[in-house]
């Protein structure tokens, strides 16, 4: 690079609309900008190309997009005599508001009954050992 004491990595940058130009890295410390990567115009001639990558700086304009005309509306003549045809009313399917789903989707219902059961199977299952128990202890009295 002419006027930089040490060697850079050239990039070019192109854009949509036309445009392309060649750039080289200012941050030699930094990673350079990946293949892709969206670059801003900070200043006159310079880029930043996403956070944690080296700035460029562009040294050569390759190519600049042209002006186009303006289309513009051609009229058509038509020499043909227009045939009528009948016109059919067109029936079509109307619209019709469709059922929304409950926000949140499905819930956990299913799964707090689920719990629920299992809880009370438990209690009853505890209630039902506990009388057994006393009714052992009681036959030894």
């Amino acid at each position: 690079m002419p006027g930089v004491p040490d060697p850079r990595q050239r990039l070019k940058l192109c854009h949509d609309s036309g445009w392309e130009v060649y750039a080289y890295c200012t941050q030699p410390g930094l990673p350079i900008p990946p293949v892709g990567r969206r670059c801003t115009r900070i200043s006159g001639d310079t880029y930043r190309c996403g956070a944690g990558n080296q700035r460029v700086r562009e040294y050569r304009t390759l190519q600049t997009p042209v002006d186009t005309a303006t289309p513009t509306a051609t009229p058509i003549i038509s020499t043909a005599t227009p045939t009528l045809t009948p016109t059919r009313p067109a029936f079509g399917a109307t619209a019709t508001r469709s059922r929304r789903s409950p926000t949140g989707g499905e819930g956990n219902a299913a799964q707090l009954q689920t719990l629920l059961y299992t809880e009370i199977g438990i209690l009853l299952l505890s209630v039902v050992l506990g009388i057994w128990i006393v009714r052992q202890l009681i036959k030894r009295v």
